[in-house]
């Protein structure tokens, strides 16, 4: 028998999102949800939530786990791990565009 899959929507983290998105305002530039969330597809205890950040400016070793963490314990619970990817540098370049085009804007 195949075990039922639970796919975590949106709407399901919605208010963790907006809670990240409160947290980021003064730091962030632009910053996306990509990835399987962004897509619809995905499942509870296997996928992550891939945060893309692009900083307002190089900030100086800002622990983002840190600043997040009560979201990341949050995102836990409901299935998902938090996987931070911050576009400080040139070789983004690419991952933004894609972001801008197919991602969930959070701020910017």
């Amino acid at each position: 028998m195949i075990p039922d899959i639970k796919i975590i929507k949106l709407e399901d983290i919605e208010d963790i999102i907006n809670s990240i998105r409160k947290k980021l305002e003064k730091t962030v530039a632009e910053a996306y949800i990509i990835g399987s969330v962004a897509e619809g597809s995905a499942v509870y205890g296997e996928s992550d939530l891939d945060l893309l950040i692009i900083p307002r400016e190089k900030t100086e070793k800002l622990d983002w786990h840190s600043l997040l963490k009560d979201e990341l314990f949050q995102l836990l619970d409901r299935g998902l791990n938090l996987h931070i990817l911050i576009a400080d540098n040139e070789s983004y370049i690419g991952l933004i565009e894609i972001a801008r085009k197919s991602g969930i804007k959070v701020l910017g």
